[in-house]
């Protein structure tokens, strides 16, 4: 489509407007754009006000288009922002050269992967992709997967849900002992309950300064230094042995001082009498949690109570 077929529609005057601050910036692109996004044909459009927009502003105005979609409703089609790069050739090229447009990967032939990969130029990168559904045809997201996670050092948000399938959880494996200096927010989860699941262990992800983890259906190496440094932690129906469970989840527990969430989801007493887990429990210690703000408990009531017992976090935090 060709320039001179578009026009805004009550588009807003930029005119006089004084941007001095990142957030001024991004509240006037966010005003602006459900005016900028309505085009109609026009004859002339070199003359209206969307064609004098500063490329800075118009970038931002795509970035928060981009920002109104949810994640999991594009990551295995092209989602709808992909659009504004097909508008003119001035749009076209303020998206291209906006690498932070083409940072939220999704899964479609390698060929995209390869695309998006170079659009994003040095940016972080969101990788995010659910197997379920693929397990006829992982071909194609197989393919798309290794070329993303070829790019740890940049990633700093990854959500992987995946079946048990051996050949893609030891790509996956592979993938993740390298360096991820810039990962902040790591998902892991195997949504079939079957023979293999994500291991977490000593080696992975070596010098990532995580945030955010949540791993269900996971084999956890309690020691493993992927726990350091966490505000939110979310565990869920882990494979180890319930004892085993409760003297890591305590041990873990006590190097996080500055833990804010943590959701602890049928851990605690999956093949174990609660006599035994209150009995063979080596960590007798009581752990501070004092800048807990959210705690979220899913087990038998005699279990959570014990754990509750070990814990001491503010008055505030919400049970």
């Amino acid at each position: 489509m060709t320039p001179n077929l578009l026009r805004v529609s009550h588009s807003p005057n930029f005119n006089d407007t004084s941007v001095t601050s990142k957030e001024a910036f991004s509240e006037q692109a966010a005003g602006g754009i459900d005016e900028v996004t309505r085009v109609v044909p026009l004859t002339s459009p070199e003359h209206t006000s969307l064609y004098r927009l500063p490329p800075e502003l118009l970038a931002n105005i795509f970035l928060e288009y981009m920002q109104q979609y949810r994640f999991s409703s594009y990551a295995r089609r092209v989602p709808p922002w992909v659009n504004v790069s097909y508008i003119c050739r001035y749009w076209r090229s303020v998206a291209l050269n906006c690498a932070n447009l083409w940072t939220r990967l999704f899964f479609l032939p390698s060929e995209w992967m390869d695309e998006l990969l170079r659009r994003s130029k040095t940016a972080p990168l969101v990788v995010r992709i659910n197997f379920y559904g693929w397990e006829s045809d992982l071909g194609p997201i197989h393919h798309s997967l290794e070329k993303a996670l070829g790019h740890m050092e940049r990633i700093q948000d990854l959500w992987i849900d995946c079946d048990s399938s051996k050949d893609i959880l030891n790509v996956i494996h592979a993938r993740l002992t390298a360096a991820a200096p810039l990962l902040r927010s790591l998902h892991l989860s195997t949504y079939r309950d079957g023979e293999n699941h994500f291991i977490i262990c000593n080696d992975m992800l070596p010098g990532a300064g995580l945030r955010r983890l949540h791993l269900h259906l996971c084999h956890v190496d309690w020691s493993s230094p992927i726990f350091n440094g966490l505000t939110e932690l979310s565990l869920s129906y882990i494979v180890n042995n319930a004892t085993e469970c409760w003297d890591g989840l305590l041990l873990v527990l006590g190097q996080l001082p500055l833990l804010r969430q943590l959701c602890v989801d049928n851990v605690l007493s999956a093949d174990i009498t609660f006599e035994d887990s209150f009995i063979n429990t080596r960590n007798r210690a009581m752990v501070s949690l004092c800048q807990l703000e959210k705690l979220t408990l899913t087990d038998p009531i005699p279990w959570v109570m014990t754990l509750l017992a070990r814990l001491e976090f503010p008055g505030s935090t919400i049970v």
